[in-house]
């Protein structure tokens, strides 16, 4: 905003608040404003002090468990439908023409595929249950912070809620995307050595006791072979996510709080605070109506009568037109670039491996060669991983654009209206205060 526009939203809310009346409620008394705003930002740093605080000592730990209790019972399905499919995919791309058996590298397939697709499947898990796993302790973590800092000395228990509810909205999103994120990149490296581990000290004796228990062919050999990987792998890979997990989930809480906490618990105190000085105002004076209400015809702690419905109205209108614009824009340009950027990543990374897999997975099951069981089986090893990629990679990089436009045209509306209605100490048309 420009040092004009500054000033002109200045005036407009002073002369919303004079309207009104002062109140020593919040150390609101009138001709103190610099005063209050000192003591509201204390208040606010007071506040976020303790949020965070109950935040990392009580959400943590409690999202970590069912972040890997989640995981964990999709590594599990995972391997029990798809670890006998890669063993038998591993051993025919072992298979050299008419030569003996390179069990380096089947070992060394089996590998890659195996921690590829529990990486994937493990990171969806976490993404899924991270939303549910936050939204089931954020609420009452805060309200409970909130019962026990200095602003409870303040608010009454409805107003308690109500300001536990403003900020459990604005960190919950960005929470469950740091946690998300971090977790998927930490997990990445750790499922792999612990698959790889698993596979070397288990998969040449696994062999063995298929062969000599059901003979050299049959699907049962992939499936005596798959029985006795599947613990192995499982335990390995299942107690370094609870490992990862524990610092990933430690650092997203923590990144996320320092974006977020600040200022949402600063514009929730604040929005409090005014609507308290206007209860106030309209207890001393008296209600002036419909039109009486908070900042721009906002709403109050009380009812939505207090609302100024025609300059809500006018004031949704022009921003949904002005985000319409900005937003269309910004959004397609940025996601034609990375959804061509991480397409490419992906189809360089993953389709051949994809079709020398189908293709020798028919071979295996001498099914000639049948274009829709290919097709599928492909499908199988890509389309999963090219839609995490792209959604990963645009929501990346759409959250700070979004959170920068909105702001950016938000407060550009609010200028405008106010310019438009008039700022001086009289006029009320702006906020909706007669």
């Amino acid at each position: 905003m420009t040092p004009q526009e500054l000033q002109q939203l200045s005036q407009a809310i002073q002369a919303a608040t004079a309207a009104r009346g002062g109140s020593a409620q919040f150390g609101g008394a009138p001709g103190a404003r610099d005063g209050d705003g000192a003591m509201e930002q204390q208040l606010s740093d007071a506040v976020s002090d303790r949020v965070r605080e109950a935040i990392r000592d009580q959400l943590t730990e409690r999202v970590r468990e069912q972040l890997s209790e989640a995981a964990g019972t999709l590594v599990r399905e995972t391997l029990r439908r798809r670890l006998a499919d890669s063993v038998r995919a591993s051993l025919m791309e072992a298979q050299v023409g008419a030569g003996p058996l390179d069990l380096d590298r089947a070992e060394a397939r089996l590998s890659e595929r195996v921690a590829g697709e529990l990486h994937e499947r493990a990171a969806e898990a976490i993404r899924e249950r991270a939303g549910e796993a936050i939204r089931e302790r954020l609420g009452t973590t805060l309200r409970e912070a909130l019962s026990k800092s200095p602003i409870a000395q303040q608010l009454g228990s409805e107003e308690i809620e109500q300001l536990a509810a403003r900020i459990r909205q604005a960190l919950e999103s960005e929470l469950r995307e740091r946690i998300a994120a971090g977790a998927r990149e930490r997990l990445r490296e750790e499922i792999r050595e612990r698959t790889q581990k698993a596979i070397r000290a288990q998969f040449r004796e696994a062999l063995q006791a298929g062969i000599a228990q059901r003979g050299a062919e049959g699907e049962r050999l992939f499936a005596v072979v798959s029985e006795r990987l599947d613990d192995a792998v499982a335990q390995h890979v299942m107690d370094g996510i609870k490992e990862q997990l524990r610092e990933a989930v430690r650092q997203g809480v923590d990144a996320a709080l320092q974006e977020r906490l600040k200022e949402a618990v600063r514009s929730a105190v604040a929005e409090r605070v005014i609507a308290r000085r206007l209860d106030t105002g309209r207890q001393r004076f008296g209600s002036a109506g419909p039109g009486d209400g908070n900042l721009f015809g906002g709403m109050s702690s009380s009812a939505g009568s207090a609302v100024s419905p025609a300059v809500i109205e006018e004031l949704r209108e022009r921003i949904a037109a002005a985000l319409r614009e900005r937003l269309s824009q910004d959004v397609r340009e940025r996601i034609e670039s990375i959804a061509r950027d991480r397409l490419d990543g992906v189809l360089r990374e993953r389709l051949g491996a994809a079709l020398r897999t189908a293709f020798a997975e028919q071979i295996a099951l001498g099914g000639g060669f049948d274009t829709d069981k290919i097709s599928d089986a492909v499908r199988v090893r890509l389309a999963d991983h090219a839609r995490e990629h792209l959604a990963d990679g645009i929501r990346e990089l759409l959250a700070p654009v979004i959170r920068e436009r909105v702001t950016e045209v938000v407060r550009t509306a609010l200028v405008q209206h106010a310019a438009g209605s008039g700022t001086g100490a009289g006029s009320s048309a702006m906020t909706g205060l007669h």
